[in-house]
């Protein structure tokens, strides 16, 4: 009844947005549905004119806005006007998540931590379900199907999507794992358990963005920001030692060997040979042709839609037949949204990439800018904002991290006394 009574508007919206992000390791549609209530939540409201006339046009929410605006405007020139739609489907959050949150966002600093503990959570119990899933259903396949990537992302079915997730919690965990100070005897027990658990799932799932991402964070966190050790010189010897180690985990990886293999074999193998399931020669095959596309129409591009069907033509002109057939997409959000929509594409996208760094809450969550770097370098190697699974994720973290930066006001103390 206590809870009940505390049910108002402002934990209403607490609870759909922690549940919207612990969907995210689930299902997309999970998650789908969590921003459709969301919407409903904001639109439901007796001040809504209000709060649409409290936007604020800041550099964020401006970029956000021009960069959908810019896929709108593109539709005319797409030759696929089916895929041209689902793309701006896919790409509703950046016109959508300005609105929520900076017109109602009532976080106003450590209310994240009470969040991201949920995420953590989550992330465990899909972990599990996960390999549960894995060993039930695999079992009399043997032990090398069990721990098969595709298997252990079952929930997803994309290793490299699946592993952000879990990268993520690994940033958070690692930054109020030593604050013991503000962690209750729970928390810590939480981030004990969860740290290790996700960091070999994180092997397992063989991302290598995923990985060199992680590697990044470990080094240069424990370099720069473990005070108690005093010396610089023993934090290196330790950085030293310990990439030691990860080389020599990683170099008896089954999965980081065959990845390793496919690398040395990028000259042997004929173009009309190479397939999707040779990760490294198609990658390479794809990033030429690619680049190819942007040389022959730099400025603007061939429209919203049409990166992976020009993609496709043009694998097929150069040979990659098999490559062509397998419907290969770009593999790179960077020169997509160039082949899409020319130099402002590239343009916009930087732009907006450098303003959601501008706007992470850095100083009071140093791990957030983590989450901007796995973004940025993993746009380097996927099409991170055609999927659902990482475009709304990584948006609607950012956004509910960069738009907690305009919410001057202090929350309710009903609020405080609701989370608590």
């Amino acid at each position: 009844m206590r809870v009940l009574q505390h049910l108002n508007r402002i934990s209403i919206w607490l609870l759909i947005v922690t549940a919207t992000l612990c969907s995210f390791p689930w299902s997309e549609k999970l998650s789908s549905w969590g921003i459709i209530l969301l919407v409903l939540h904001w639109l439901f409201d007796k001040d809504l004119i209000k709060k649409i006339r409290s936007f604020e046009w800041n550099r964020l929410s401006i970029s956000m806005l021009s960069f959908f605006a810019a896929y709108i405007l593109w539709l005319f020139w797409s030759d696929d006007k089916h895929t041209a739609l689902h793309s701006i489907e896919s790409r509703l959050s950046f016109l959508i998540l300005p609105f929520l949150f900076s017109t109602e966002h009532y976080f106003y600093g450590k209310e994240i931590k009470s969040i991201m503990n949920f995420f953590v959570i989550s992330c465990l119990f899909s972990l599990l379900f996960n390999i549960g899933h894995s060993i039930y259903s695999y079992r009399h396949f043997g032990y090398e199907v069990v721990w098969n990537r595709m298997y252990l992302a079952y929930t997803i079915w994309h290793p490299g999507y699946f592993s952000n997730y879990y990268v993520v919690a690994i940033f958070f965990i690692s930054y109020h794992l030593l604050d013991f100070k503000n962690n209750s005897g729970w928390n810590q027990f939480l981030y004990l358990i969860s740290l290790p658990l996700f960091i070999l799932f994180t092997f397992l799932l063989m991302s290598k963005i995923s990985l060199l991402v992680l590697a990044l964070f470990f080094v240069l966190t424990f370099i720069f920001s473990f005070p108690y050790i005093k010396s610089i010189w023993i934090r290196l010897v330790s950085t030293i030692v310990a990439c030691i180690i990860l080389s020599f985990v990683l170099a008896n990886h089954p999965a980081f060997k065959l990845r390793m293999l496919e690398m040395t074999e990028i000259t042997s193998i004929k173009k009309e040979e190479v397939r999707v399931s040779n990760s490294s020669n198609s990658r390479v095959a794809t990033y030429t042709t690619a680049t190819h596309l942007i040389i022959a129409n730099p400025l603007f591009g061939y429209g919203t839609g049409d990166a992976n069907y020009e993609l496709r033509k043009k694998l097929h002109q150069e040979g990659y037949v098999k490559l062509a057939k397998d419907n290969m997409a770009v593999h790179n959000q960077y020169m997509t949204s160039w082949i899409e929509l020319g130099l402002i594409g590239i343009f916009l996208f930087v732009l907006l990439l450098y303003n959601f760094a501008w706007a992470m809450p850095i100083k009071m969550y140093p791990w957030s800018i983590w989450v901007w770097i796995l973004f940025a370098l993993s746009c380097l190697v996927e099409n991170m904002i055609e999927s659902q699974a990482s475009n709304v994720f990584f948006i609607f973290l950012m956004s509910l991290l960069a738009f907690m930066k305009y919410n001057k006001k202090p929350l309710p103390l009903i609020y405080s006394k609701f989370i608590s």
